[in-house]
């Protein structure tokens, strides 16, 4: 069994400005994520990898290096800020392969708020709709050319939740990409 488990949680107060007013302090801002996965890995000559992950970070929450590629999926199309879910890993080395799967769910931990992009950017969900905002699936095949080098060949693909489909956001995005 192996697990990761990471919390964060931010204090102090946010710079605004009211237009109406000379008033320009700072509003209280608390906030918290957490990401926390689980795994096994079945021993035996091919060691397949099974995990769990639990994720949430809060509407307040302001990511300091936005990247969400490893945690949240291959798309990023969400940053850690008022987003939660869950999702399941499945990884099965084979001779100088390596075949993954992951399952991503996306929900809005405050239906109040919007959900928020890599960047920062809002996704302009209006307040009390859906918190499903969707599903994405990631397949990757990683070759081990060298012990230096290796390839990736991977599909993501998203699914939208009712959050979306309520507003005509109901594109499904899809990813296919060769790296090296």
């Amino acid at each position: 069994i192996d697990y990761r488990l990471e919390y964060t949680m931010q204090s102090g107060k946010l710079k605004t400005t009211n237009l109406n007013t000379t008033d320009t302090d700072g509003v209280l801002n608390g906030a918290d994520q957490y990401d926390l996965e689980v795994g096994y890995t079945l021993d035996g000559d091919v060691k397949p990898r099974f995990g769990f992950e639990l994720f949430s970070a809060g509407k307040n929450y302001q990511q300091l290096y936005p990247t969400g590629h490893k945690w949240l999926g291959h798309l990023d199309l969400f940053g850690r800020r008022n987003v939660g879910g869950m999702a399941v890993h499945v990884a099965v080395p084979f001779q100088d392969y390596t075949f993954k799967f992951d399952y991503h769910t996306f929900n809005r931990v405050d239906k109040d708020y919007s959900v928020y992009g890599v960047t920062g950017t809002t996704w302009s969900l209006p307040a009390g709709t859906d918190v499903a905002i969707g599903n994405e699936m990631d397949l990757q095949i990683g070759y081990k050319v060298s012990a230096a080098m290796s390839m990736n060949l991977g599909y993501a693909s998203f699914s939208p939740g009712a959050a979306l489909t309520a507003l005509s956001l109901n594109k499904s995005p899809s990813l296919m990409y060769l790296e090296m």
